[in-house]
C-alpha cells in the first residue's frame, strides 16, 4: 500500500530508511523505537487530509476494493487528465455488516467496470486485513433491530415482478404502446388521435417527454421504469405489503 502511495509522500524514502533496513539480509529483525517512530510517521503522512486529492467529478473515478475473513477495504482515487497517475480522495474500512448484502441494490443505477487487481497493485489489500474496530459493541436491541431490517430486506415482494412480466404488460397496454412510438418519431399529436389509448396518462407523460427514453418493450422516466396500469395496483400493494408501520417496527 505505502509503494502504492509512495510518490504523494514527502521524503518517503528517508521516512521508510528504519523499517527498509529490517527488510536486508542477514539483518536480524529487532524492532525498535526507531521503527516503531518511523511507522507512526507514515500513517500519520498516509492519512494526511493534505497529502490527498478532493473529489473532482471530471475526472476518471476508481475504487480498489478488498475484502479478507476480518474486514473489506476500498480506496477512492482519480486519474489526473492525460495520465496514469492516481490521486488518492479517500479510504475506508471496517468489519463486514448485514447491510454488505444490500450493496448490489445501490449500485445498480451506476454504469461501472469491475475487474480483479493484484494484491500488489491493490492499496487496499491491507486495509482489510486491519480493519478498524467497533469503538462501541452493538447491544442485543440493535443487533434484533439490524436482524429485523435484514429480514424486511430478503422478504420484500420488489422482486416480484421481473422484467419479463414488465415487458409483457407493456406489450399489450395500448397506452404505452402509444408513447413508445411518440418518443421514437417525435410525432405526439398524431399518436394521441388513437382511440384505444387513455388521454389522461398520455397527455401526462407528454409533459415530460424530455425525460422519456424506450427500451425494448419498455418505457422509461430518466431511470425509471413506467410500470404498465395492469401492473400498477400490484406494485402498490408490493411496496406496502409487509409493512408493520413504525410503531411495530420499533415495538418489535
Amino acid at each position: 500500500m505505502t509503494n502504492f502511495c509512495c510518490r504523494f509522500v514527502k521524503n518517503y524514502a528517508t521516512l521508510t530508511q528504519p523499517l527498509r533496513e529490517l527488510t536486508k539480509k542477514d539483518v536480524p529483525f529487532l524492532w525498535t523505537g526507531k521503527q516503531e517512530r518511523a511507522l507512526e510517521k507514515l500513517r500519520d503522512a498516509l492519512t494526511n487530509a493534505s497529502e490527498n486529492a478532493y473529489s473532482d467529478s471530471t475526472k476518471t473515478t476508481e475504487v480498489f476494493t478488498d475484502a479478507s475473513p476480518v474486514g473489506v477495504a476500498a480506496v477512492l482515487t482519480q486519474k489526473e487528465p492525460n495520465s496514469d497517475e492516481r490521486k488518492i480522495v479517500a479510504y475506508a474500512t471496517s468489519k463486514p455488516s448485514a447491510r454488505l448484502e444490500r450493496w448490489s441494490l445501490h449500485l445498480q443505477p451506476y454504469d461501472v467496470t469491475i475487474r480483479y487487481q493484484p494484491g500488489t497493485e491493490n492499496p487496499s489489500d491491507y486495509l482489510s486485513r486491519h480493519p478498524l474496530r467497533d469503538v462501541t459493541p452493538n447491544s442485543r436491541q440493535e443487533k434484533v433491530a439490524e436482524e429485523f431490517v435484514n429480514f424486511l430486506a430478503e422478504t420484500s415482494m420488489l422482486k416480484a415482478i421481473n422484467l419479463t412480466d414488465l415487458r409483457s404488460a407493456t406489450r399489450h397496454d395500448a397506452t404505452l404502446q402509444a408513447i413508445m412510438k411518440a418518443v421514437q418519431t417525435g410525432k405526439w399529436h398524431e399518436t394521441s388521435k388513437d382511440a384505444r389509448i387513455n388521454i389522461s396518462d398520455f397527455q401526462s407523460f407528454e409533459k415530460v417527454r424530455n425525460e422519456l427514453c424506450t427500451l425494448p418493450d419498455l418505457v422509461l422516466r430518466e431511470h425509471r421504469i413506467v410500470i404498465p396500469e395492469a401492473l400498477r395496483e400490484k406494485v402498490i400493494d408490493i411496496a406496502h405489503k409487509g409493512h408493520m408501520g413504525v410503531v411495530k417496527t420499533q415495538a418489535y
